[in-house]
């Protein structure tokens, strides 16, 4: 029943107006001597000469990273934001709160507080808290030297000890198929211009169920006949399936992809680097590596 739900709260997370599905134009501009490259969702990265990713676009606004520190002025920006009708933007401090307390007992009581603001907006809410919900998933958190990247409606999880930007969310879905699309920059180097790798996330949601990933992977190829990508099968087990690729002609990017199933779900992951830089290919091995999924099947 809460799927049937989640499915129709699609069309209605689109009129949010602080939803972080709006994409703003870049100031970026292919310059003399960039190459182009393209995930599988259609974002557009650029190449330069340094071996750093560039997006074509600015990366998705109202994401910010949450770590230990002074909780008492969060939780006030927070009843701000509530109070100048940004309920979606102060749900995602107190998620974020909440999530880093799952990794840090320290704040267990700071977390205790969020979980207590997002119920009284629940019961506020009702029937539009779903919506907020969903709109509000994605979340960005440092505990300590890592940060990670948690979606806690499709379940999964990235870890770094770099710096994790959102580049772009995309939700859609009909006739009972949902997919949420992610992709992430990532750099050692906060300050750096251009991220060292990419992670993608396409985390679908079907009718039917997979029993082996066989099943699965055989439908996510079956989209993209054309897929020019060059792989090697490095591991596979009943629920998951982990590529060495290259993409590009000539090869001007490679890194890893992994699909998963678990019931009804589904999740394509792709963490690629410039193929020459090295630093970019250890930061694209140890993403795909960090990928975590917080349940089993539906």
């Amino acid at each position: 029943m809460r799927k049937t739900r989640l499915f129709a709260l699609v069309l209605l997370l689109l009129s949010i107006q602080h939803s972080e599905f709006n994409i703003h134009h870049s100031a970026h501009a292919q310059l003399p001597g960039w190459l182009t490259v393209h995930d599988r969702d259609g974002t557009v990265f650029f190449l330069d000469s340094a071996m750093k990713l560039h997006p074509a676009e600015d990366p998705a606004k109202g994401y910010r990273t949450v770590e230990k520190g002074s909780f008492v002025f969060l939780f006030s920006e927070a009843d701000e934001l509530m109070r100048l009708r940004r309920a979606g933007d102060a749900l995602r401090i107190w998620k974020s709160v909440r999530y880093l307390s799952s990794l840090d007992p320290s704040i267990s009581v700071s977390g205790a507080q969020a979980t207590a603001k997002i119920r009284a907006l629940a019961v506020r809410e009702k029937d539009r808290f779903d919506a907020l919900d969903l709109d509000t998933a994605l979340l960005l958190v440092r505990r300590g030297t890592l940060m990670h990247a948690r979606h806690e409606a499709a379940g999964y999880t990235l870890v770094s000890g770099g710096t994790i930007s959102v580049v772009k969310r995309r939700l859609t879905g009909a006739n009972g198929y949902m997919l949420d699309a992610a992709a992430f920059g990532v750099s050692d180097d906060p300050n750096a211009d251009g991220f060292d790798a990419i992670v993608t996330v396409s985390a679908e949601s079907f009718r039917n169920s997979f029993e082996f990933i066989d099943s699965y992977e055989a439908t996510v190829r079956n989209k993209t006949p054309d897929d020019s990508y060059r792989r090697e099968k490095l591991s596979s087990d009943t629920h998951s399936v982990l590529y060495r690729y290259e993409g590009g002609a000539p090869a001007v990017y490679a890194g890893y992809e992994k699909l998963c199933a678990y019931g009804h779900r589904g999740f394509v992951v792709r963490a690629f680097a410039p193929k020459d830089s090295a630093k970019g290919q250890e930061t694209a091995k140890k993403l795909i590596t960090s990928f975590e999924i917080g349940y089993a099947a539906d």
